[in-house]
């Protein structure tokens, strides 16, 4: 429930802290629901606080992310007698989603885009097929891959299981 930038700022730290401990080389990032908007934050500011470190950043995947927002989320800002702090920052004009879709992916980072969507309905029954992929994600991603399978299920698909393991196995430095 923290504040999105909160946590993208604590990830910054904590693989900063665990790269200078361990010099791992490569970093591969696969994310989640609203782990995907704190990914795209991570990136960006690990790129402007660390860029000579940053490079060993070879993968991104996001899966099922709610990139344009939700509505239900600022449904729940503007009624609820409590406000989730989160919520904040996944209402649709949020100034935190504002902020991730002004900055540029970069080029040199390979990211992966993954909606799902179930037949007949507008995504995969908690985010919306508009909001996993607006035009500007889908533009900065390297590839898009679609499953029939609701917001959870997508993550036990066998056909998504294969490809990540295929996309990591290819992501290794020869």
């Amino acid at each position: 429930g923290f504040r999105l930038d909160i946590i993208s700022d604590y990830l910054v730290q904590a693989v900063v802290s665990l790269q200078k401990k361990y010099h791992f080389n490569q970093l591969n990032v696969v994310a989640h629901s609203m782990g995907g908007l704190v990914t795209h934050s991570f990136v960006k500011k690990y790129r402007e606080q660390y860029p000579e470190i940053s490079q060993n950043l070879k993968f991104v995947m996001t899966i099922n992310s709610s990139m344009g927002g939700m509505e239900s989320a600022a449904a729940g800002v503007k009624h609820s007698p409590i406000v989730v702090p989160a919520w904040n920052d996944v209402t649709p004009s949020s100034t935190f989603l504002r902020t991730v879709h002004d900055w540029t992916w970069p080029k040199d980072i390979p990211y992966h885009l993954i909606f799902s969507f179930k037949n007949g309905s507008d995504g995969d029954g908690l985010v919306s097929l508009g909001s996993q992929i607006p035009y500007k994600t889908q533009a900065e991603s390297t590839r898009m891959y679609g499953f029939n399978n609701d917001h959870v299920g997508t993550l036990n698909d066998p056909d998504f299981l294969a490809l990540l393991s295929k996309l990591l196995d290819d992501s290794l430095e020869k």
